[in-house]
């Protein structure tokens, strides 16, 4: 299977990144997310997020690993070119400063075709992904 790594410079704080991306229940964070459903709690939990178009993305949570600010999720009913979707998130500081911080999303998937449209789709999403996060993060 595929992988790619998208990563992202992020003009926050990496202790609150973190703490954003680690709530997992939590995706207020996305513009327009409502209708956010959670079941269950720590790993195995799943979060189902409303999406255009009627189709809700369902992502289950398969290990969260505070002391390395580290977690992994699968997307299931992915509105990506993509039949399978693992990803692993990590925060780090940027720069040898916590004031700033890196995001990066380590990603195994399988494409429904085209592997350079899905590897497109993702890099897009994911970049706009930081960017919301970085919003929120300094509207904090």
């Amino acid at each position: 299977m595929p992988t790619l790594t998208v990563s992202r410079g992020i003009a926050a704080r990496s202790a609150t990144v973190w703490t954003i991306l680690a709530d997992f229940g939590k995706v207020d964070w996305i513009p327009g997310a409502s209708g956010v459903q959670v079941e269950g709690d720590g790993p195995g939990m799943r979060r189902i997020i409303a999406g255009s178009g009627g189709t809700s993305i369902v992502e289950t949570l398969i290990s969260l690993k505070p002391e390395e600010r580290a977690l992994s999720y699968q997307i299931t009913d992915n509105p990506l070119p993509v039949r399978r979707f693992v990803s692993t998130v990590t925060v780090s500081d940027a720069n040898g400063s916590a004031d700033e911080s890196t995001v990066a999303w380590r990603i195994d998937y399988e494409p429904t075709g085209d592997d350079d449209a899905a590897r497109g789709a993702i890099e897009g999403v994911y970049g706009m992904m930081a960017g919301w996060i970085e919003d929120y993060a300094n509207a904090r």
